[in-house]
């Protein structure tokens, strides 16, 4: 039901009946009440509001919180404002000055910084984008310098989100829209930034700032060479030593009593080196998410004889749930710090353990981690891809990748402008990866010894059926890709398509989706509801392809398939975001296999004749079960990590 708000000349009626009022003021106070039911108020909102996170609603309320701005305007304002046009520079600037007038600091925050998770098409998205970056420009610039946002006003009015979140699935270079996020940032919310004195004090004495390493592959082609030189210098070291030892016995002696001596006192000062103190921090710990499942290993096997290792969260213990998560929280229960807020609680904190370098994995996914690292609390800051994509951030120094996952078609230099930190690709995968059978079947002790899967005929399927599994986030769900599936559904009449239903999609989105679907084949479109593991997995083992979406494909859920010698039909973007798949495939040393795409019409059919043609899929399914050692549980990861933070 529309809501009479919407509609009404607030500002006039407030004048009418309150001759005398400062009528701005009382404006102010009327729109602070009303927006409060922000949720009430919208008569455009696409699904249930009191089900769905504030990231859908902040795009479908829009409309109506326009409207309710002007009528809250006097009338030169107010008629600007309906004539609602939202991609124009202008009509935007007049809107942020007219909330400004209005005190509405929530409202502006969510309005001009938040990007939308559903955009209907390519043009839209390029609108949005050049939009948000003038604004960006412009609010920079422009921002009314005592009109500071607090730290509770930030958080609320985000809905502890991070608002750029959704860029990352435009397939766009973001390091300039990501870099301008972080100056305004740090201009209207002051209170985000920090520097750790002890750095600071270190700095200063030194009378220096540490020189960034230009590339790590650099590094670490330099440290081969040296090593061989020493390895020259030592053989010929050997020889002259050898050649002294026949002319002289005593003078041997003498050498060798020495050189214990030398040794005794080497063991001793590495006995007493001082270990370098690590963190990593991330609120994604908290559950099995593909970020803990990601970096488990790697903080499993930090060398403790190098590095103390501390674990850091704004979640409380209690609250982690999950067989990973659970076991995460007892293994690591004695290092782990229970972040508290506000944030300079938070920072006393990681400062009292003098850390020399802190590991964000997921930077831009979680709120108050993502706030963190706006601050300098280690000497090295470092951040990985748990979210595929630059933080922007420009107190985090290093991202690290992997030559697997970075593509081979460009030069580091071309790679290096994807990032605002310094790129650093690891000859290895960059992650310990455990088998996910093992971790949610095998190790389950909630299921019963002789635990099984169900069948395909089990779960309710034809034996006749042909089943693509492709169980995403509907965010990763481009224009694209849902035409490849179109395709897909044309090609095989006996196909059906699972998609994952977990995370809701908007009215809008579904309405695209059954438009390029078409009424003949939307039937056979499978929702798939929220699910447990064990669950969740038995889908993926029955399924005869997997899908990688595609510009932005998966990682985790590749590792799935793999583990279950699924065949993943993957389409490779130039990005990382889009080349995990890709790059997992060249590691097990299937470059060439039939399930790698170049284009989405290719995609269909990869993916309809490896369904359809038994004797194919089982000849990559072999090849799968073969190979997959290759990528889980990759000690070279461990050794590469070791190497890489013991270096800095």
């Amino acid at each position: 039901m529309q809501n009479p708000y919407l509609d009404q000349y607030i500002y006039n009626i407030t004048k009418i009946r309150y001759p005398n009022s400062n009528i701005q003021e009382k404006m102010r106070i009327i729109f602070k009440q009303l927006i409060n039911g922000i949720r009430d108020i919208t008569s455009t909102t696409e699904i249930n509001s009191k089900n769905i996170p504030m990231g859908f609603l902040f795009q479908y309320l829009k409309p109506d919180i326009i409207k309710l701005v002007a009528n809250c305007s006097p009338p030169t304002t107010r008629n600007i404002i309906l004539k609602n046009s939202t991609f124009s520079l202008e009509w935007n600037i007049q809107l942020f000055e007219t909330l400004i007038t209005l005190d509405a600091k929530d409202i502006i925050i969510w309005y001009f910084l938040h990007i939308p998770y559903y955009i209907e098409n390519i043009g839209i998205q390029l609108k949005i984008r050049e939009l948000y970056i003038q604004m960006l420009d412009y609010l920079i610039l422009h921002w009314p310098v005592n009109y500071k946002i607090t730290e509770e006003e930030f958080i609320f009015a985000s809905n502890e989100t991070c608002m750029p979140y959704a860029i990352a699935y435009h397939n766009k270079n973001n390091t300039e829209l990501l870099t301008k996020y972080c100056k305004l940032i740090r201009k209207i919310a002051p209170w985000i930034n920090y520097y750790n004195p002890r750095i600071a004090e270190e700095i200063i004495k030194k009378a220096k700032t540490p020189i960034r390493i230009q590339s790590y592959s650099q590094q670490y082609s330099y440290s081969q060479s040296q090593l061989d030189k020493n390895n020259k210098e030592n053989k010929d070291n050997k020889d002259n030593k050898d050649n002294k030892e026949n002319k002289d016995n005593k003078d041997n002696k003498d050498n060798k009593d020495n050189k214990d001596n030398k040794d005794n006192k080497e063991n001793k000062e590495n006995n007493n080196k001082v270990k370098k103190r690590i963190c990593f921090i991330s609120d994604s710990f908290s559950t099995d998410s593909s970020v803990l499942r990601d970096r488990i290993g790697i903080i499993g096997k930090c060398d403790k004889t190098v590095f103390d290792v501390y674990i850091a969260s704004f979640i409380a213990p209690e609250f982690y749930k999950g067989i990973l998560a659970d076991t995460f929280i007892k293994k690591y229960k004695t290092v782990y710090i229970h972040l508290k807020t506000p944030l300079n609680e938070a920072r006393k904190q990681i400062e009292e353990l003098e850390l020399d370098i802190i590991i964000y994995p997921d930077l831009g996914m979680k709120l108050l981690p993502t706030l963190l690292a706006y601050s300098r609390l280690a000497k090295i800051q470092i951040t990985t891809w748990g979210h595929s994509e630059t933080s922007g951030i420009d107190t985090i120094d290093y991202f690290i990748s992997s030559q697997w996952f970075e593509s081979k078609e460009i030069s580091l230099q071309q790679q290096q402008q994807e990032y605002t930190e310094q790129l650093v690709c690891f000859k290895s995968l960059g992650t310990y990866y455990f088998s996910p059978h093992t971790i949610f079947i095998n190790n389950n002790s909630k299921l019963p010894p002789d635990y099984k899967f169900k069948t395909a005929l089990e779960l309710g399927f034809s034996s006749k059926t042909h089943i693509y599994c492709c169980l995403q986030t509907f965010y990763k769900m481009s224009t694209e890709f849902e035409a490849t599936l179109a395709l897909i559904l044309q090609l095989d009449r006996d196909g059906i398509i699972l998609l994952s239903n977990s995370f809701p999609y908007c009215q809008s989105h579904l309405a695209r989706l059954y438009k390029v679907i078409g009424k003949d084949n939307i039937n056979r479109i499978k929702w798939i509801p929220g699910l447990d593991k064990p669950n969740f997995l038995n889908l993926v083992a029955i399924s005869d392809v997997c899908l990688d979406t595609f510009p932005f494909g998966g990682c985790n859920t590749t590792f799935e398939a793999f583990d279950y010698n699924i065949p993943v039909i993957t389409l490779p973007s130039t990005r990382l975001h889009g080349r995990f798949t890709y790059g997992l495939y060249c590691k097990m040393n299937m470059a060439d296999c039939e399930c790698i795409a170049t284009n989405g019409e290719e995609y269909a059919h990869i993916a309809t004749r490896i369904a359809i043609n038994i004797k194919l899929r089982h000849k990559i399914q072999r090849e799968i079960e073969m190979k997959k050692h290759l990528i889980f549980q990759e000690k070279e990861s461990v050794d590469e990590w070791n190497c890489f933070l013991e270096g800095l």
